[in-house]
């Protein structure tokens, strides 16, 4: 049983996932989109730097998996901002 999921399916699951803290609590989603988002987002760019000096054997997944990792977590947080969701920004 060798199941690879694809990108869709990963990228949904992460939607579901920060979602789900989202509606939890909006303070904590907020907080780990952000630093999730911006984690992923420097390991994508030291791994493309590396990738410059020095050829590895890194697949092409690895990158695609990244950038989704990067991007999904700021379309939940636009997501629900645009509900109204994030009431730790009200008074």
């Amino acid at each position: 049983m060798n199941y690879k999921p694809t990108l869709f399916e990963i990228f949904l699951l992460q939607l579901v996932l920060y979602s789900a803290v989202f509606l939890w609590n909006d303070h904590i989603g907020f907080l780990l989109c952000v630093i999730f988002s911006l984690i992923s987002l420097t390991l994508v760019i030291i791994s493309h730097l590396i990738e410059l000096v020095e050829r590895s054997k890194v697949p092409v997944w690895y990158y695609k998996v990244m950038w989704i990792t990067t991007v999904s977590p700021w379309i939940v947080v636009f997501f629900f901002s645009f509900l109204g969701e994030l009431t730790f920004l009200s008074p």
